[in-house]
């Protein structure tokens, strides 16, 4: 069984995942989509809530990946 009490991720980790998810979805104009949702929400929402934070690591994972280097891998 899964001890949930262990089980735990870095923020790096989570990161990541996030980016995998991204790059593997191949959504187009994601950055637009996200400007929009942006458009329409609350900063309560964006900054206080579950979905907010989602939000934001996305919007996150998808500007670190836009200035990605490949040289400097």
């Amino acid at each position: 069984a899964i001890q949930k009490d262990k089980l735990s991720i870095t923020i790096d980790e989570y990161l990541s995942i996030f980016m995998f998810i991204i790059v593997r979805s191949k959504i187009g104009d994601l950055e637009a989509h996200l400007h929009l949702v942006e458009s329409f929400v609350d900063e309560f929402s964006l900054y206080q809530s579950r979905e907010g934070q989602i939000f934001l690591t996305v919007q996150q994972a998808t500007h670190f990946l836009r200035e990605l280097d490949e040289e400097r891998l």
